[in-house]
């Protein structure tokens, strides 16, 4: 075609060519290859997106089906017989109560299967208590099990707790007291027990005793045990130590006293102090001492 004139028929193509493209050269052969790319990169954000979203999305979902429900039970409880409260991975209150009655408060809640309270009397007339979950999901594992338990029991009778991974308040109790902590918490409050037992796996146990007791022992494998007792408190002291931290404040130790206080620590901390000053316990007193029990 020249320069500055129209096509002529001659110029213009025969009736049913296909007019020449672009010369791509091997470039036509990456296009699908291009196309493979862009589906596996897509394919890859949708998997991210739903490994962020899901498990959002699991808990959401969870919490909307959420279940709670509350009981109350009473039993009887004559003059010698116990409490006993294995309380694994629940949350447990015990306070003083009315005599020969125990309330039993429970609040549990669920997504997929509901929690049990077991309550059974033993022949012997102790009442054990003991909370369980069913298997748990591992969708809804922190919301699949939930137990709250709220129990009276008389003032003065004989109580053994334990707790797993949980936590058990005790308040204004008098009876014989034995507490347990696996890897959970024990605490007690206003405790007026006159024999008193406590011992920390890899947990805590803590007493904050209202009255002195006659006999008050203490034994921290890797856990911590700690107590305060009124001021002018005297014990006969006995201490077995391994490698732990073995606290005792000044003045407590009196080879006279009609009381005992026996402590042991294997690798954790034992620390006893007067109410309202536990640091009174001071430095170290016995760290790892040999064992000075008779």
């Amino acid at each position: 075609m020249r320069a500055g004139r129209p096509d002529t028929p001659e110029d213009a193509p025969p009736p049913g060519a296909v007019p020449d493209g672009p010369d791509t050269g091997e470039g036509s052969a990456t296009r699908p290859v291009s196309g493979v790319r862009r589906r596996l990169w897509l394919l890859i954000a949708l998997l991210s997106a739903a490994v962020l979203v899901l498990p959002i999305a699991v808990q959401v979902y969870g919490q909307i089906m959420h279940r709670t429900t509350t009981h109350s039970h009473n039993y009887a409880l004559g003059p010698s017989q116990g409490v006993e409260i294995d309380g694994g991975s629940a949350t447990v209150e015990v306070r003083a109560g009315k005599a020969g009655r125990v309330r039993v408060q429970q609040q549990l809640g669920w997504t997929l299967r509901s929690p049990r309270v077991n309550v059974d009397q033993e022949p012997s007339g102790t009442l054990h208590i003991e909370p369980s979950c069913a298997r748990s999901s591992k969708l809804f594992s922190s919301l699949d099990c939930d137990v709250t338990l709220r129990v009276t029991m008389p003032a003065d009778a004989p109580l053994r707790v334990t707790t797993g991974s949980g936590s058990i308040q005790l308040r204004n109790l008098g009876g014989t007291l034995k507490a347990v902590a696996s890897s959970g918490t024990i605490t007690g409050t206003g405790l007026r027990s006159t024999e008193v037992s406590g011992t920390a796996n890899s947990g805590m146990v803590q007493f904050d005793m209202a009255g002195t007791p006659r006999r008050l022992s203490l034994d921290a494998e890797s856990g911590t045990a700690q107590a305060t007792v009124p001021r002018g408190s005297r014990f006969q002291l006995s201490t077995a130590g391994g490698t732990g931290t073995l606290q005792v404040a000044p003045g407590l130790s009196d080879r006279n006293s009609g009381n005992r206080l026996d402590l042991t620590v294997n690798s954790g901390t034992v620390q006893v102090g007067y109410t309202g000053c536990l640091e009174c316990a001071g430095a170290p007193s016995a760290s790892a001492a040999p064992s000075s029990r008779p």
